[in-house]
């Protein structure tokens, strides 16, 4: 499998140097997951460096609490 990032101009098939980079440059990350703090499903948008096994997720309310 090979993963691509289009606007960094990066592919690679291995999933530790995508992990690499995603975790160099910056991405916009969307879609629907549990919240990391009360682990209710939500869908998130987030942009910026994402650490490798990691969802960028926090629902409305816990933002909210922080």
């Amino acid at each position: 499998m090979t993963f691509k990032c289009f606007i960094h101009k990066f592919e690679t098939e291995e999933i530790s140097e995508w992990d690499g980079h995603n975790e160099d440059k910056e991405h916009t990350v969307e879609g629907i997951a549990p919240c990391n703090l009360c682990g209710f499903s939500t869908e998130f948008s987030f942009k910026g460096k994402v650490k490798a096994g990691k969802t960028p997720c926090v629902c409305k309310e816990c933002k909210e609490n922080l």
